[in-house]
Parts: C-alpha cells; sequence; structure tokens
C-alpha cells in the first residue's frame, strides 16, 4: 500500500511542473454501458466468474492542457454499476416441497484515475483521442440472500461484503464529434482486490454466522459517451 500511495502521489506532482501557464482545465461528463469481461462476466460453468452482468457506468472528468501541443493531464472519477447473474433453477428444492427465492445485489466499482490524454486533428471534421491512466478502485461486492421455507419451517442465508480496494489502470480512445460531444470506449482493468465478507444463517431459532475472504479480477469496458460542460 505504501508503494501505491508513493506512486499516486508522484503521478500528482508531474503535471504542476508541465501545465501551460493559461490553462486552467474543463470538466466533462461521460455515461454509457458498462460490459463486464473476463472472469469478472456472467459464467455459470466457470467457478471463478463474478457473475457480473451488463450494466451502466457514470463519471466525471477534469482535463487540462500540457505545454506539449495535444497533451493534456486527465483526472477522472467513476461509478460503474453491475448487477449480478443469479440462476434460481440451481436452488430448485419444489420437489421436496421446499420454495426457495434467491435475491442478489449488485457488484459497484469506484476507479479514481489519473493519466495522460493524447488528441489530434484527422481531418478538418474529426478529431480522435487516446489516454492511459492509473489509479485506485473502490468495490463494493454484491449481498447475497437465500431463503428457504417449507409447511414446516423456513432458514435464511445472507453474505455481505466490506468495502475492499486495489491498484488499476485504464487505457481508452475515442472520437470527437463536436466541441461537446464525443463517443469513445475505456477498459478499465481494476486488478484483483481480497474481498473480505461475513455469511449468515438463520432458522429454527438458530444462527451462526463466518467470516471469509474472496479474490475477484474485475475488468469492464465502458462504451461512452462524453459531454463538455
Amino acid at each position: 500500500m505504501k508503494r501505491m500511495l508513493s506512486i499516486m502521489f508522484i503521478l500528482a506532482l508531474i503535471p504542476t511542473v508541465c501545465f501551460s501557464q493559461n490553462a486552467t482545465g474543463e470538466f466533462n461528463l461521460f455515461g454509457g454501458i458498462a460490459l463486464p469481461q473476463g472472469d469478472f462476466k456472467d459464467d455459470p460453468d466457470d467457478p471463478d466468474s463474478g457473475l457480473a452482468k451488463t450494466g451502466f457506468g457514470v463519471g466525471v472528468n477534469h482535463i487540462r492542457p500540457l505545454t506539449t501541443p495535444g497533451m493534456s493531464w486527465i483526472t477522472s472519477a467513476a461509478l460503474l454499476y453491475n448487477g449480478m447473474e443469479v440462476d434460481e433453477s440451481d436452488y430448485d428444492l419444489d420437489y421436496y416441497g421446499i420454495d426457495v427465492t434467491v435475491d442478489a445485489g449488485a457488484w459497484i466499482n469506484i476507479p479514481i484515475m489519473t493519466g495522460l490524454k493524447y488528441e489530434t486533428e484527422v481531418s478538418p471534421t474529426m478529431k480522435i483521442y487516446g489516454l492511459g491512466q492509473v489509479g485506485i478502485n473502490m468495490v463494493k461486492a454484491p449481498k447475497l440472500e437465500i431463503k428457504a421455507s417449507s409447511s414446516s419451517s423456513s432458514v435464511k442465508a445472507e453474505t455481505e461484503y466490506d468495502m475492499a480496494s486495489s491498484f488499476g489502470y485504464v487505457f481508452g480512445g475515442g472520437i470527437v464529434l463536436s466541441e461537446k460531444i464525443s463517443v469513445g470506449l475505456r477498459y478499465f482493468a481494476l486488478g484483483e482486490p481480497k474481498i473480505k465478507g461475513t455469511v449468515k444463517a438463520s432458522g429454527g431459532g438458530e444462527s451462526d454466522s463466518e467470516k471469509f475472504e474472496l479474490k475477484q479480477s474485475i475488468s469492464v469496458l465502458l462504451l461512452m459517451v462524453e459531454l463538455s460542460l
């Protein structure tokens, strides 16, 4: 963690000596479709799958030009929301007279990234850009609740997770359609955080709980639109 914080501190200092003197920077907003990638996406046959569904992402950028033409320093904060795919047929116990319901929450990732953006004109009516960033991601894993009931009894089990963090990076690019609007994509590689959780079970007048820890690889492709303020 000390090494991560040192890297972030150095990255924060670099732009202070490189900014264009007359550039105050600007803010823009972005949002779009968040597509889980790799082990993070829904794959019931993969024991390492995060079972994440297609979701959405929103965020804000602060962009400040550097002295090098076309180069800018870009700092971003985003929220990526992906529901958790659960197949209730995996818990089907109707044959035994037991009714099972499953309620799953969502993956919430909050990446805070900083890095460089380069923009260039490819024709009189079109510009393209590319960017690369590094930073820290905060993640909250989805809560999972399972209830089973019969004519004589009922039991409930639920899993809750603490907030976790990991080092990650982002790269992407896009097309500038006008001074106010651009479209593009960003790939968020958010590492493999260690997530601490607690499973609680209750039923028949008794209850129990147990703590555990898991590691989950997280990566998301965001198809997005940017709007300058």
